[in-house]
């Protein structure tokens, strides 16, 4: 029968070369830049695909009506969405071509894997036998709780979320991925805005909104109850509670 142990291992390495090779073709892409058709309005994404900042033309309201400026932005957020895709994927068949990288050294797995296996084969009465097959189950109930995952955040994918900027006067909407779905603006407002402060209070409402369907995404991850039971016998004292806890949203993070 095989190790259980081993199989742990393996998988634990062969998630670690793709992560790797994901990383490095994320780092390939870049900071991305992408217009509207008018060149009015400039989203710019950082490397990792986040919101760096989004900007108004001083010419936005004689090249556009203003009922046709959400249209405008999500645009220029679709062109550097695609732009991104398409430097990713060409990363990712640089990777592909190369020689895959070394699994890194897991510094906590073997210790978790070993501490399970000696758990069950210092218990009482415990054969070889045994112990493998109560890691095996281990093994199985992971399984299942990943597909359990999937399935949550499945549902998760369909969901909407909402932001507003510090003032209230832009509301964003996005997927559950981060799609920028609509922006709503205060009418009475908008005409007399000044394009620094509208493109500031644009980034600000769509930086919040996606934090809260990334926060949203976790915490329906964490609902799935055979990974988060797995996930408390796994890890050390507190660290399941620790895993919960999220980065508090900072207007300022990637400004």
């Amino acid at each position: 029968m095989p190790d259980p142990t081993e199989e742990l291992a393996r998988v634990r390495d062969d998630a670690d070369v793709l992560l790797q090779q994901s990383t490095a073709a994320e780092q390939a892409v870049g900071p991305v830049t992408a217009h509207d058709p008018t060149g009015e309005i400039t989203v710019r994404l950082d490397p990792r695909g986040r919101l760096r900042d989004v900007t108004v033309g001083f010419a936005w309201d004689r090249r556009l009506e203003p009922s046709e400026l959400s249209g405008a932005v999500i645009g220029a957020f679709a062109a550097a969405a695609t732009v991104r895709m398409e430097r990713y994927a060409d990363g990712l068949s640089a990777v592909a071509d190369a020689p895959a990288p070394p699994p890194r050294p897991d510094h906590v797995g073997p210790e978790v894997i070993a501490d399970l296996r000696r758990r069950f084969e210092e218990g009482p009465g415990q054969s070889d036998a045994a112990a493998a097959a109560a890691l095996e189950q281990v093994l199985r109930e992971a399984r299942e709780g990943l597909e359990e995952a999937d399935r949550i955040l499945e549902q998760h994918a369909t969901a909407e979320h909402s932001g507003r900027s510090r003032s209230g006067r832009v509301r964003a909407r996005v997927s559950a991925g981060g799609e920028l779905l609509d922006l709503e603006f205060d009418q009475r407002w908008l005409p007399q805005a000044h394009p620094a402060n509208l493109g500031r209070e644009i980034t600000e409402a769509v930086r919040i909104a996606t934090h809260r369907a990334q926060q949203e995404g976790v915490t329906a991850l964490l609902r799935a109850s055979t990974l988060a039971r797995l996930a408390r016998e796994a890890l050390p004292p507190g660290g399941f509670e620790d895993l919960q806890h999220t980065v508090p949203y900072d207007p300022e993070e990637q400004a």
